[in-house]
């Protein structure tokens, strides 16, 4: 990966309703140093997020300066710096719809991953701490949390250009601000193209069906394998690629669930964004209300965990240790 432009211009609105102030750069940061360690913290904060989006340019272009800047910049007709001031101006604009303050700085960056241009905007908001500095006196002081990611915007512009993908686009809105995430969607001209629960559920019922026709010994070992692979890519914020999966849990038949998979999906594809908490109840049973919490590893039910749907009754055989003691001491005193 290279980082090949990036740039930071501020926009604010010191008061709610006040005017909006652009401070706006006129050269590009050095590729390298402290502006490639800080954008690299924001990528990889923004690619493990869980709240991403996916889709694709609104087909109403008029309504969004960014696909036709970005088109340009691509083909050589504009600068990366020239692109950005017209982007931060396209930005003020669209922020006269939100009324209230903020003080933020905007990276704008093209990195390159694979000789695939990838072009990332972050909104950065700066947090207030203390410190003691070097004469014993406390003070106020901002710094930047790369781990707290307010709003960021991605685009691969080569699958946008070459109409290769409708999911090119990847968002992660600001939590607890639903007006400002709609005024940035709209600078950005994005309309969602994926339900990432949906495809989830339909990749784990597949996942199921696979399974369905293995000896038992052999199912349960293959849904471990699918969900290590599943659970290890999801921490890394990719996508589930259903041909190296394959290859994963059958290396003698490397394409049997491949194109187990391709025959039942709705729309074939190989790359699929799975939806976080559906894969952890795949993996985990659980549920709670006032008097009760109980979870438990979804590869014991049937074995060690059995369901009655007559009696509505759940029986647990081979409890953990701790719990047999606490329950034997209880069990004393009555």
């Amino acid at each position: 990966m290279s980082l090949k432009h990036c740039i930071v211009h501020g926009i604010q609105r010191a008061v709610p309703g006040s005017d909006i102030r652009t401070f706006i750069n006129d050269k590009e940061e050095a590729s390298e140093g402290p502006i490639a360690s800080l954008f690299e913290q924001y990528r990889q904060g923004f690619q493990r997020s869980a709240q991403k989006q996916f889709g694709h340019f609104t087909a109403q272009q008029s309504l969004s300066m960014l696909p036709g800047l970005t088109r340009d910049f691509h083909e050589g007709k504009s600068s990366f710096l020239t692109m950005t001031q017209s982007l931060v101006s396209h930005l003020k604009e669209a922020l006269e719809k939100y009324e209230d303050a903020f003080d933020a700085k905007i990276i704008f960056a093209i990195d390159d991953l694979m000789e695939q241009d990838q072009f990332y905007i972050f909104w950065v908001n700066h947090v207030e701490a203390i410190q003691i500095n070097s004469h014993n006196e406390i003070q106020y002081i901002d710094y930047v949390d790369p781990s707290k990611v307010t709003f960021a915007f991605k685009v691969k512009i080569e699958q946008w250009l070459e109409e290769t993908s409708n999911q090119y686009l990847t968002i992660l809105g600001a939590r607890g601000n639903p007006e400002l995430n709609e005024v940035l969607e709209e600078f950005a001209g994005f309309t969602k193209g994926l339900d990432k629960v949906e495809q989830t559920e339909e990749f784990l019922s597949i996942v199921e069906a696979f399974a369905e026709a293995m000896p038992d010994e052999n199912a349960k070992e293959y849904r471990s394998q699918v969900m290590e692979y599943c659970l290890e890519q999801d921490k890394t914020g990719m996508p589930v690629s259903v041909n190296e999966l394959s290859f994963q849990v059958d290396q003698k038949e490397p394409t049997r669930f491949s194109q187990f998979a391709q025959e039942r999906q709705t729309d074939p594809i190989d790359e699929i964004h799975t939806d976080r908490a559906r894969l952890k109840r795949y993996v985990r049973f659980s549920g709670r209300d006032k008097n009760l919490s109980i979870s438990f590893s979804s590869d014991r039910f049937g074995e060690g965990i059995v369901y009655d749907t007559d009696s509505e009754s759940l029986i647990i055989k081979d409890i953990p240790k701790s719990l047999k003691q606490q329950l034997v001491k209880h069990q004393s005193k009555s």
